[in-house]
């Protein structure tokens, strides 16, 4: 039995060597030598119990192959244990080479079977050990059935105790060492993710002390005192103050006047008490240099790990460029309206005032075209007929520095109603048509006969159409044409004026809406107005939501259309004669 016990003995020794080969398959074949080597040292050193009675363990190794090491294991152990029973020979060889089997078969069924749990892994070896030995009385039952009571007090009796006591000795020894392996596995495992985690923090520290240090903005953390725990260099600049230790352990107090530091003091405590922080709020105040700063603040409680307040964290940008240049537009805002508002009120006046020796003209010049005063020459009706054109032309441009000045003041009256847009666009037709004639030009109209009403104010309407119609005849040469139209396109109320004109330059066209604006330079030379329709009929189409939208190519012609939105056009449609 010492000897069964000893080559056991040596398998747990030689168990942790072998149990290092790194590679997967060689391993499982170096552990399944050494338990099908063992199991033959069983073989070759029986236990005799009598004479002619004889017995040994070799079922445990095996059984232990197939329970630590699993099926590849317990093959290569059971094919050597094997095919060393099958060169022994002998009457029993083949039910030999069989319980060989069966015992890997146990060990790795035990290996499937029985939970691996810490409580039950040393029962788990005892069971192991019972199937063993049950297997190993059924081979001999197979062999030799009627030794099986007769004998079993002094050969299975003995022979269930060493199967027990060397499987539980064995796998008691090979756990053993499974759990040092898994032990310092673990421990490996942890030390190289405690490794990791120390790069990892000590990357992140580095991050964070790069910011912290290098960062532009004010960063600092008090203590619930308000002394300084913490600061980067940009906060100790701000206070005069070259390094930031210099911070360390003192107060606002020591930094800004008593006001402003008494301030900052019950904001942060205000901080601390609710908890909560405050972000980007104006401070305004005066640095220990004196220059009047303001800075965009965040504040917020500090807490360390268990949840106890270390103070207040606190982060600042100075924003003093930004607030300057603010109020420097506001002052510049405050000046322009102010400057718009006595231009406003000049021209206004200066309409007013030529309103008045204007009217006087073109009546007084009406009476004499009439002959009130007395018949006239030839000559005479001529030069009556000069002076009343020149002064309703005066007359208009008046009138549009007038209506100029109160749309920009934002002072022009709008009265808005369902109007019938055709019906304004004929009458303003009329109006246009002695300049149209005189000038040689070809006018026509399409207007649809069943376009809805459209809700705009009917003199602003008028204005609009009047300036667009005006533009092109003034533009546009003897032997051209001008093109009315009205349309409903996607839902919107269009109203067109194309004409044949000279037509915009690409350049021009991105400034001929502003007001003064003629176009081309050289046009101004050739023809009259100072360039007040576009930007009125502009001004106007934005009080009804509308868009004025100017085609044109030089040379070619232009066509400028209002698009009012469709919920200014009606539902329903006007049904129109003539």
């Amino acid at each position: 039995m010492l000897s069964q016990i000893a080559s056991i003995a040596i398998i747990a020794a030689l168990y942790p060597l072998f149990r290092r080969v790194p590679r997967r398959w060689g391993r499982a074949i170096v552990l399944g030598s050494l338990f099908g080597v063992g199991a033959i040292a069983g073989m070759l050193m029986p236990v005799e119990i009598d004479p002619g009675f004889v017995f040994d363990l070799r079922a445990v190794p095996l059984g232990v192959a197939g329970f630590f090491g699993g099926p590849i294991v317990g093959l290569v152990a059971s094919a050597i244990a094997g095919a060393f029973r099958l060169w022994l020979g002998g009457g029993g060889a083949p039910t030999g080479i069989v319980m060989v089997f069966v015992a890997f078969l146990c060990g790795l069924s035990a290996r499937l079977w029985i939970p691996e749990r810490q409580a039950l892994r040393y029962l788990n070896l005892i069971v192991l050990g019972a199937a063993l030995a049950g297997t190993s009385i059924l081979g001999l039952w197979v062999l030799l059935p009627s030794m099986i009571m007769a004998n079993f007090m002094t050969f299975y009796l003995p022979m269930i105790a060493g199967t027990l006591i060397g499987t539980t000795l064995l796998g008691g020894l090979l756990l053993h060492e499974e759990d040092r392996i898994a032990a310092l596995v673990a421990l490996r495992r942890a030390l190289r993710k405690k490794h990791k985690l120390q790069k990892a923090l000590s990357i992140e520290r580095g991050i964070v002390r790069t910011l912290f240090e290098g960062w532009p903005e004010f960063i600092y953390l008090k203590d619930p005192d308000g002394r300084f725990l913490a600061a980067n260099a940009a906060m100790a600049a701000h206070l005069g103050r070259t390094h930031p230790d210099d911070l360390i352990g003192h107060g606002d107090d020591e930094f800004l006047k008593p006001d402003d530091a008494a301030l900052f003091r019950s904001i942060e405590r205000e901080v601390m008490e609710k908890g909560e922080g405050i972000v980007g709020y104006l401070e305004h105040f005066m640095t220990p240099s004196g220059r009047e700063c303001w800075v965009s603040s965040t504040k917020l409680p500090s807490y360390d790990d268990e949840g106890r307040l270390i103070g207040v964290l606190g982060i600042g940008r100075d924003v003093t460029p930004e607030i300057q240049v603010q109020h420097e537009l506001e002052a510049a805002k405050t000046k322009a309206e102010e400057a718009n508002r006595v231009k406003a009120a000049f021209l206004a006046n200066m309409s007013h005032e030529l309103r008045t020796p204007l009217n006087a003209v073109i009546g007084f010049s009406d009476l004499m075209q009439q002959a009130v005063v007395g018949p006239l020459t030839t000559k005479q009706r001529e030069y009556i007929a000069d002076i009343n054109g020149a002064g309703r032309a005066l007359l208009n441009m008046v009138e549009n520095l007038l209506r100029f000045s109160t749309l920009e003041a934002g002072r022009f009256p709008i009265h808005e109603d369902w109007i019938d847009a055709v019906e304004v666009i004929r009458d303003v037709g009329r109006l246009v048509r002695p300049a149209v004639e005189k000038g040689g030009i070809d006018y026509s109209e399409s207007l649809g006969r069943d376009l809805p009403l459209l809700y705009a104010d009917r003199l602003a309407l008028v204005h609009m159409v009047q300036n667009l119609l005006v533009n092109a005849v003034k533009f546009t040469a003897a032997g051209g044409s001008v093109r009315v139209e009205a349309s409903i396109v996607d839902g919107a109320f269009r109203i067109a004026v194309a004409d044949t004109g000279i037509g915009i330059s690409e350049e021009a066209l991105a400034e001929v809406m502003e007001p003064f604006a003629q176009g081309d330079d050289w046009l101004n030379k050739r023809h009259e107005g100072v360039g007040l329709g576009l930007a009125i009929t502009l001004s106007l189409a934005k009080l009804h939501d509308a868009r004025l939208v100017l085609e044109s190519r030089q040379g070619e012609g232009t066509t400028a259309s209002l698009h009012f939105p469709p919920d200014r056009v009606g539902q329903t449609s006007l049904v129109r004669t003539g």
